[in-house]
This record gives C-alpha cells, sequence and structure tokens, in this order.
C-alpha cells in the first residue's frame, strides 16, 4: 500500500509517494494517481466542460527509503509493448463526420490510405443511411489484414446498432469475399514478381535481406502474414519479427 500526500503549490498540485521497495509498475500506478487528483480537482472548483476548460498540472514524486538504487521506469511510454507500426503522437484520434465530405474522405484515402479515414467514410455512409453507397464504400475500399479485422468489428458493432444484424451480416460477407479475392490477386501477381527479379538467385544471404526487406511492403499492400511467410519461405512468427522492427 503506497503512502500518498498531496500538497498544492498554487495552481500546480505535487504527489508524494513514500516506497519501501522498488515498484516496477510505479509510473502506470503514478499515471492513475494523477488522473483520480485531476478528477477530484475538477470536482472541487466546480471546472466546466467547454472550450475553455484546462486540467490541472500534477507532478509525481516518489520518496524511497528501501536498500539498493531505484531502478524502476520513470515514464509510462517506457512501459508500453513496442510496436513501431504504431505511431500515435494525440492521446485519442477523432472520427467525427462533421470534418469532411464523402468526397473530400474518399480523396484523403487516396492519398494517406489512413484506416482512421475509412472508419470516417464508413460512419459518414452510415449516418446517410444509404444502404447502397455502404455497399460501394465496402466494396471499393482497399484494406491490410489488421484494418480488415478492425473494419470487420465496426460493422460488427456499429453497423448492427444502426441497420441491425442482418444488414451487418451482409456487408461483413462482402467484406471478406473481397479480402479472399484480393488475396488471390495479390498472391499471384507477388509470386510471378518474386520469379521475374530473380529474388532465388544469388547467395543465401542476399536472399534473406530481400525477403526481410520487402516483408513490410507486402504487408502493408493487404498481404496476410501466412500467405507472406508461405511466399518468402520463411515462419509466420519471423513475419511478425519483421514487420514489429519494421
Amino acid at each position: 500500500m503506497d503512502k500518498v500526500e498531496k500538497v498544492y503549490v498554487n495552481v500546480d498540485i505535487s504527489i508524494s509517494c513514500l516506497k519501501t521497495k522498488i515498484d516496477y509498475t510505479m509510473a502506470e500506478r503514478m499515471e492513475e494517481y494523477k488522473n483520480e487528483i485531476r478528477k477530484q480537482y475538477r470536482i472541487n472548483n466546480n471546472i466546466k466542460n467547454n472550450r475553455e476548460y484546462k486540467v490541472a498540472e500534477v507532478i509525481g514524486i516518489v520518496i524511497y527509503t528501501g536498500k539498493g538504487k531505484w531502478d524502476a521506469k520513470q515514464r509510462l511510454e517506457d512501459l508500453k509493448i513496442s510496436n513501431k507500426r504504431i505511431n500515435q503522437k494525440n492521446s485519442y484520434e477523432v472520427i467525427c463526420t462533421n470534418n469532411y465530405s464523402i468526397n473530400e474522405l474518399e480523396e484523403k484515402i487516396q492519398e494517406q490510405q489512413s484506416i482512421l479515414s475509412k472508419i470516417n467514410l464508413l460512419e459518414k455512409v452510415c449516418k446517410e443511411k444509404d444502404i447502397n453507397k455502404i455497399k460501394e464504400v465496402i466494396e471499393n475500399i482497399k484494406l491490410n489484414e489488421r484494418e480488415f479485422q478492425i473494419i470487420e468489428a465496426y460493422a460488427k458493432n456499429r453497423i448492427r446498432i444502426k441497420f441491425g444484424k442482418e444488414i451487418s451480416l451482409e456487408l461483413i460477407n462482402i467484406l471478406k469475399e473481397k479480402n479472399v479475392k484480393e488475396e488471390e490477386e495479390m498472391f499471384g501477381d507477388f509470386a510471378v514478381n518474386l520469379y521475374e527479379n530473380g529474388l532465388k538467385k544469388g547467395k543465401r544471404e542476399g536472399r534473406k535481406e530481400a525477403k526481410e526487406a520487402i516483408c513490410p511492403k507486402l504487408y502493408d499492400m493487404g498481404i496476410k502474414k501466412g500467405q507472406i511467410a508461405k511466399v518468402l519461405g520463411i515462419s509466420v512468427k519471423r513475419v511478425e519479427e519483421i514487420l514489429d522492427n519494421a
């Protein structure tokens, strides 16, 4: 059990936390303490939810009285599981159908291939309750494996709420059929290119480097990990390792 003390310095708030043992979860727990104190500060000062809304600055301090040096991580970022394919600079992302028109979202998708833009587009057409337009969007949208899972979850939840289970399942089936067809086409095209580019020639070291270099590109094209592993002649586990470090 932590002994936590709060000290107010003008608007700033300091948290002193007394520890006799090293706590390797401290960075995460400190954030929990800070959020709870911010909540209480907001309630106590009757701070309203409007455009002028601000949160109190909370400073965390750990007083360690145990043996040895404190070697626990001090930043929450350092405790997070590393995934270089995820790069979120903001605390959260926004999907707002009022920010863009359907045409603008379609243009953004062509330019960026962002999953947020794809979800925003689906949300936009769902809001207009145009089933035919939703089917058209799903048939034309390009998705990699991870994006497919996200859009499938979206269809099971948001579309089901708006249009019912039957329509939701119909759209998921369209999505699955499209995904399988695109995989087969991509897989076939890549197999031809693999042969034509002579990736199977040369020294073993050169082939290995070529495989690892092309792996993230194939995944971004929408080819599944299992398909990539089969074509490149490596394990799915190795594919995942390459993608995590890409």
